[in-house]
């Protein structure tokens, strides 16, 4: 396990080891299958931001899937903080990785009874002035599953949004828009998605297929503390280019402005600016 954006140190199952010396079976299950789970979550100054709701979705997710989590929430911050410590960075964006482990050869879980556990730290990217990132969406053409229950939780099998990002890079983009069997909007590829109407804050429901996104959250909890109307919608991807302003959601990233859709410019709006600047404060305290 070498990446050169990575920090110097990993932790897997309680122990600390050199990034560039750090291994996983090649019969590890989240390899052969995507039979895994991840969280990532930004750490400023050390202090993790919304600990307790990605710890309760990788829990969650955990239970929906029949993995035993062999760590507590603290023995996992407590990784974080040695990372840290060892390469004396402490604003960074940690990724858990939790696999179902080494098993029998097939998809059948029995005898699947050690999980592996990953953690992986890298330098979270500072932007001057605290700007949000300004994207080019596409509409990607894979469709995700209406109703799919795997989709509340970051799950390993993520090749349905690699495809979608990789059609984004060869268009010339940044990301894409995922909609499912159904022709709705679910999210991005990495992210939620938002539009506004007028003064109303528009987003797919999780039932659509979209991810429970903990800065989703956060970003609902504000416009409500606001007074702005929020709604859950199901609409096609063309919604966005009658918006009156769109953007993503990501836990590394905050907020993102959607500049443009499948080569139309989408409008800018101050409320989204607001917004904007309502969240930086928020995840900076």
């Amino acid at each position: 396990m070498d990446n050169n954006n990575a920090l110097p140190w990993v932790w897997i199952n309680g122990r600390m080891t050199p990034t560039a010396e750090a291994r996983v079976s090649i019969f590890d299950r989240s390899f052969l299958y995507g039979d895994g789970l991840f969280e990532t979550l930004p750490l400023r100054g050390g202090k993790p931001f919304r600990w307790e709701q990605h710890w309760d979705r990788l829990v969650r997710g955990a239970e929906f899937v029949g993995i035993r989590l062999p760590f507590r929430a603290d023995e996992l911050l407590g990784g974080m903080k040695e990372i840290m410590r060892l390469c004396g960075q402490y604003d960074v964006l940690a990724r858990i990785h939790v696999s179902r482990g080494e098993g029998p050869r097939g998809y059948g879980t029995r005898g699947c009874d050690h999980p592996t556990v990953v953690l992986t730290l890298f330098p979270l990217a500072n932007r001057p002035g605290g700007q949000p990132l300004r994207w080019r969406l596409i509409t990607a053409s894979i469709r995700q599953p209406s109703g799919d229950r795997l989709s509340a939780y970051k799950h390993a099998s993520k090749l349905a949004n690699v495809v979608a990002r990789r059609e984004a890079e060869l268009a010339g983009a940044d990301e894409a828009l995922l909609l499912n069997s159904q022709g709705h909007l679910t999210e991005s590829a990495s992210g939620n998605v938002f539009w506004l109407e007028s003064a109303t804050l528009l987003t797919p429901p999780i039932a659509a297929g979209a991810l429970a996104g903990v800065t989703r959250e956060l970003v609902i909890e504000i416009a409500r503390r606001e007074g702005w109307e929020i709604k859950e919608t199901l609409a096609p991807a063309d919604r966005l280019l009658q918006a009156d302003g769109a953007f993503l959601t990501t836990s590394g990233s905050g907020m993102i402005i959607a500049e443009s859709l499948d080569n139309t410019t989408l409008k800018r709006s101050l409320i989204v600016d607001q917004l904007a600047e309502l969240y930086r404060r928020e995840s900076a305290a």
